[in-house]
């Protein structure tokens, strides 16, 4: 076999190889159940249902620096933001009409005043809910 031959049979077994892979995770994908939530019966016991609507990305905001010296402590030693003059359990992003506004995460308006914006769990967590005694 000369150079060539050898390039072109090396060519058509990764073209194969391609496709068979492609293949694969085509079948994979489509195996795979579809994403429910649950939903209650009777009996009080929950079962899975079809999704009511699509989600929608949220908008990338840019970080707004905390001013104003009114930060909420929480009972872990961190503290909140001040957005606005206002005490923010969350942190600050700039909206689409140029102005601050509170979120922790995708929660609007920061956490309630019994929660703090946790990092690590991406939502609002319960104030007097350690760092260190939670499970993951």
């Amino acid at each position: 076999m000369n150079a060539i031959q050898l390039r072109s049979c090396k060519r058509a077994a990764l073209l194969a190889m391609i496709v068979c892979v492609s293949c694969m995770a085509t079948a994979i994908f489509a195996a795979a159940p579809a994403r429910t939530e649950p939903t209650a019966t009777a009996s009080g016991e929950t079962t899975r249902g079809e999704f009511q609507s699509r989600a929608e990305p949220l908008p990338r905001m840019p970080a707004v620096a905390s001013e104003g010296g009114c930060e909420p402590r929480y009972r872990n030693g961190l503290v909140g933001t001040c957005i606005n003059h206002q005490p923010c359990r969350g942190f600050g992003v700039r909206d689409s009409d140029g102005g601050a506004s509170c979120v922790c995460y995708v929660k609007r308006s920061g956490c309630s005043a019994d929660e703090r914006c946790d990092a690590q769990e991406g939502q609002c967590v319960k104030d007097d809910e350690s760092e260190f005694n939670r499970e993951h």
